[in-house]
């Protein structure tokens, strides 16, 4: 079994990067490892710290944890078309093994850039639940770990993949029962180092978070299922109590993830809500005792407003999309999109030059530019809206780009 022992791990003084952001926490992560992330380079954890890697890999999963002990860890890789960048991701962090890969259940958007990874890694262990699916990707999955000569364990309640003194990482579900949606058979681990925990959902459901008798409580959660109506009851959040949810969900995807009413759970129990579809790929680090995080994108007011301002900036980062769902819960959605419109078009007209004639709303903070009329440009903060009649080439030049939504062109004023 080719297993990694070990990371070069040393204290690095210097800290070689400018495209994340660091934030919060006793220490901060600059302080613990160098990181060059644009080519490959050897990247450098520090002694003591355990780092968990939430890579944006669009409307899929997929996260990679360094631990303390040199062991690392891939946690599903998206679809198959995003093997490539998480394949570049470990390469730029250095890494040539994974101690353990966990596929957490056969969904193309989790599993579907795995076969790729185990091709191009030497990898230990790979744990997966004990269910089938007759899907090409399933069947890929297991080609690679045959040909790669991987151990296989099943993912199932009680597993334990490390269990040292201050360091454990075990499986609290599936329990063996049987599922109607393999969602729910989703491999669900929990990770503890000295005094802080990560708990990883998979695509697990409100009927998973339910059946879970064991101690959830977590300082760091992905979220289950993207964070879609099924998953991230009131009760669970309130169980976890999370300092931090962490949303792996695509830009504009016409599922409506995250929901609002998720969202909304997890703040209402303290969380700080992060999004790969707003922060791109994030780091959450930790000393056993204190958390620091990483962002690729610094969307930093994440407040009451971030449920209507992230849905304005996921929009306009991918075409506007077709389909159409009629939930309950997107209705709601949608009536306090309209009802935050109403309250704050009278502060965004604060923004408009003293002529009340302009040809373009601009977002100061996401840096989009908006034709009047745009509904996107009813819904920026007032604090954010600003007016212009400037050429858009000219508010290109100032960092703005156009919403994908309206268009906005000087053919169109």
């Amino acid at each position: 079994m080719k297993i990694r022992k070990a990371l070069s791990l040393f204290i690095s003084v210097i800290f070689i990067s400018t495209f994340f952001t660091a934030c919060a926490g006793e220490f901060t992560v600059s302080d613990l490892y160098d990181k060059y992330f644009g080519e490959p380079a050897e990247y450098t954890l520090s002694d003591g710290v355990l780092a968990v890697h939430f890579f944006d890999v669009g409307q899929g999963d997929s996260e990679f944890i360094q631990f303390p002990n040199g062991d690392t860890m891939l946690i599903d890789a998206g679809e198959s078309n995003m093997a490539d960048a998480v394949i570049s991701r470990l390469e730029a962090l250095g890494v040539s093994e994974i101690t353990y890969v966990i596929a957490t259940h056969p969904h193309s958007d989790h599993i579907g850039g795995l076969a790729d990874v185990i091709d191009a890694f030497d990898v230990g262990t790979v744990y997966m639940p004990d269910v089938e699916s007759s899907s090409y990707t399933y069947e890929n999955l297991l080609n690679a770990i045959s040909e790669d000569g991987c151990e296989i364990i099943e993912a199932k309640s009680g597993v334990s993949v490390i269990n040292e003194e201050n360091l454990r990482a075990y499986i609290i579900s599936p329990s063996g029962g049987e599922y109607s949606d393999l969602n729910n058979y989703s491999a669900v681990l929990k990770l503890t180092y000295y005094d802080v925990s990560y708990l990883f959902m998979g695509d697990a459901e409100e009927l998973i978070e339910n059946e879970i008798s064991y101690d959830v409580s977590a300082n760091v959660i992905k979220v289950g299922h993207h964070g879609s109506s099924s998953s991230s009851s009131y009760d669970f959040a309130l169980r976890v109590s999370a300092d931090y949810a962490v949303f792996e969900v695509g830009a504009g995807n016409s599922y409506g993830h995250p929901t609002t009413q998720a969202i909304t759970n997890w703040q209402s129990v303290g969380a700080q809500i992060l999004r790969t579809d707003l922060n791109g790929d994030i780091i959450i680090s930790t000393d056993g005792s204190s958390i620091a995080y990483e962002t690729q994108v610094d969307y930093s007011s994440l407040g009451s407003l971030s449920i209507y301002e992230s849905a304005e900036q996921s929009a306009e980062t991918t075409a506007e999309t077709t389909a159409e769902t009629t939930t309950a819960e997107q209705g709601t959605q949608a009536a306090a999109q309209a009802a935050l419109a109403e309250s704050t078009a009278s502060d965004a007209t604060a923004g408009t030059d003293d002529s009340g004639e302009y040809k373009w709303v601009l977002n100061t903070s996401s840096k989009k530019i908006h034709t009047p009329d745009c509904r996107y440009a009813t819904q920026i903060d007032s604090g954010n809206y600003k007016t212009s009649n400037e050429s858009i080439a000219a508010l290109e030049k100032e960092g703005y780009s156009a919403c994908r939504v309206c268009n906005p062109s000087e053919e169109s004023n």
